[in-house]
């Protein structure tokens, strides 16, 4: 048990870090973005409160659900000082991944200390 308590508090520790990166680390900007057409054309929110309302009523709004997810990293972009192709590298390259190996270490790890206290 105390090395499955190890690995919670290193993967804790693992995320706040790269959680204090992401949120400290930022304003990377690519002038070539602007070329995309569904970012020029993004919607002016307030805030995330905002953007939950056009998700639920996204045919009143005229916008897709495509637009809106990009609607969505360009303002949590915004948000943490990012522009849309880093959030995009930092969301789908860096933190989906690793939050996948994460989650199937930790349940692999469970499964033989589960498997190993049966026998």
């Amino acid at each position: 048990m105390k090395t499955l308590k190890l690995i919670y508090r290193g993967s804790i520790l693992f995320w706040s870090v790269v959680f204090l990166l992401t949120l400290f680390e930022g304003n990377p900007t690519n002038p070539r973005i602007n070329t995309f057409k569904f970012l020029n054309e993004t919607h002016d929110y307030t805030d995330y409160v905002d953007i939950l309302t056009v998700l639920f009523h996204l045919e009143a709004n005229k916008i897709n659900l495509f637009e809106w997810c990009c609607d969505l990293i360009n303002f949590i972009g915004k948000d943490l000082g990012y522009d849309y192709q880093m959030m995009n590298i930092l969301i789908f390259v860096v933190i989906l991944p690793t939050l996948f190996f994460n989650v199937l270490f930790i349940a692999m790890y469970q499964f033989i200390v589960i498997k190993k206290k049966l026998q």
